[in-house]
């Protein structure tokens, strides 16, 4: 909700209790005007807020304490420190209660009945232009909150409070009033929310408690509705005389892609990178770290749970332990014969190797292919690119473990054709 100003001075009807217009207001009945309470007329019910409160009477017409104010109601205005504005939203707020026992403790019994509260507006003081709000019968005693919406007809300068009789017949009886606001209402700025990838979004239209319907620009008609898309969403707010329109600008946060692989192999002594990094996260390890990267040297499971505009996503790695034992098995022949079957002179294992170097001789301990391809890959041709012949060829392999420790390790291969 938003609010200009402050329309109404001392909207609290604060005063000294048992005289007469509390500050900033005016009466405009000069034979009779309200009473500052508590303490007058056997009153002793609280404040809603702050210290004071005020009470309004009507008289019947066999009112005979004075003649001069039989059928009258006592009444309050006041100048307003902004007008109300033709064509704009305001809402008048204030609590309202009686006390049955008014006027017994002292003898008069006339006043003890409730009677109801009209609220207008005049383009000046003690003018009465424009009906605000009316008020139904106050028969309560606790104080209950009364509000009311309404767009004015005409600039208005005043405001006025009367008491009113019920129904057509005067009668006495009072009405208590205290916590009186008059201010002006329009929509909130548009909203700018993040709908997060694979979820949903609540959009709460605002004046829920007093607005009377809804007519949002999906066709719902509830107060909330709940999104799945980005767009722009619109809500059309009716409440008494006003209507008001709310925006909701959604956009869409899509889940950040992490380029983690899901399972690690770790050796004894070794340090794996897990590296998160992305654009405009923030970041929460399962150890309470924040960095973008963490540095693992043990086996177990890794949780990084990333955060971009309130959206939250989790992956989870999981580090296994492994020997890392240097291991080469190759085979004893090979084909190269172009049918894509046993073409290449490849190991069948090689692990926790971190480099080596293959050389093949012939028979006559010629040097006929170097590679430190860890594949290896001899498709069994020789320097000059002509097929080998089918023979038996020797290999030596010299490798590098992953504790920088060398090895060497050699055999034969058949090459057939």
């Amino acid at each position: 909700m938003t609010a200009f100003g402050q329309i109404l001075t001392n909207g609290s009807l604060e005063g000294i209790p048992g005289t007469r217009t509390p500050d900033n207001w005016s009466s405009c009945l000069i034979s009779s005007s309200v009473d500052i309470q508590p303490g007058t007329w056997g009153v002793t019910k609280p404040p809603h807020d702050g210290d004071t409160y005020i009470d309004m009477v009507c008289r019947g017409r066999n009112y005979v304490a004075n003649p001069a104010t039989q059928e009258t109601c006592e009444e309050l205005a006041q100048v307003l420190n902004n007008p109300l504005i033709a064509g704009r939203c305001y809402r008048v707020e204030m609590y309202l209660s009686r006390e049955p026992t008014f006027g017994t403790a002292v003898g008069i019994n006339q006043f003890t009945g409730p009677i109801s509260l009209r609220v207008s507006g005049g383009t000046a003081l003690c003018s009465r232009d424009e009906v605000i709000v009316d008020h139904q019968e106050i028969n309560h005693e606790e104080w209950r909150r009364y509000v009311s919406y309404f767009t004015p007809d005409q600039d208005l300068n005043a405001i006025w409070l009367e008491g009113r009789y019920n129904g057509t017949e005067p009668h006495y009886g009072h009405i208590l009033v205290d916590d009186l606001v008059i201010e002006e209402i329009s929509a909130p700025a548009t909203h700018e929310l993040v709908l997060c990838e694979d979820e949903s979004l609540n959009l709460s239209a605002f004046l829920e408690g007093d607005a009377e319907s809804f007519d949002w620009s999906t066709g719902a008609a509830t107060s909330q509705i709940e999104v799945t898309e980005s767009g722009t969403y619109t809500v059309d707010i009716t409440v008494g005389e006003c209507i008001i329109t709310e925006t909701f600008e959604v956009t869409l946060q899509e889940a950040p892609v992490l380029e983690l692989t899901t399972d690690f192999m770790i050796c004894p002594g070794e340090e794996i990178i897990l590296d998160a990094t992305t654009s405009n996260a923030g970041f929460l390890w399962q150890d309470g770290s924040t960095n973008s990267s963490l540095t693992i040297t043990d086996a177990g499971t890794y949780t990084v749970t990333l955060t971009i505009d309130q959206c939250v996503t989790s992956h989870t790695v999981t580090i296994l332990l492994d020997n890392c034992e240097a291991i080469l098995e190759m085979p004893n022949a090979f084909t190269p014969n172009g049918d894509t079957k046993n073409d290449l002179f490849i190991p069948i294992k090689v692990s926790g190797i971190t480099s080596m170097q293959t050389v093949i001789y012939n028979r006559w301990g010629e040097n006929i292919y170097t590679t430190q391809n860890l594949n290896i890959e001899w498709n069994g041709h020789l320097p000059s690119n002509e097929p080998a012949p089918a023979s038996t060829y020797y290999w030596r392999v010299n490798y590098t473990d992953l504790f920088g420790e060398r090895h060497t390790q050699k055999g034969t291969v058949t090459l057939m054709r």
